[in-house]
């Protein structure tokens, strides 16, 4: 099984005044199957300086990950965020 960190869009705000922002949230990622294909996530914690670090190259390389925006709901429930397939 492969993982890695990303930032993922899960909301969206419409400004008045402004362009949209993206509200983002940065989770583990996780390819169950190992066919490539990150599916699931988690929420992150980093535990130490590494841990950042290797988040911080992963973002860089592959930035804001919105298929799970464009493809499901998000809901705040509970501290953590919920995600269903549309």
């Amino acid at each position: 099984m492969a993982w890695k960190y990303a930032q993922v869009k899960v909301l969206e705000t419409r400004c008045i005044d402004g362009p949209s922002e993206d509200g983002c949230e940065i989770f583990e990622l996780y390819d169950i199957d190992g066919a490539g294909e990150f599916m699931s996530f988690c929420s992150s914690h980093f535990v130490c300086l590494k841990d950042l670090k290797m988040a911080i190259e992963d973002i860089e390389r592959d930035g804001i990950n919105t298929w799970f925006y464009e493809n499901g709901i998000f809901e705040y429930i509970d501290g953590e965020w919920e995600w269903s397939r549309k």
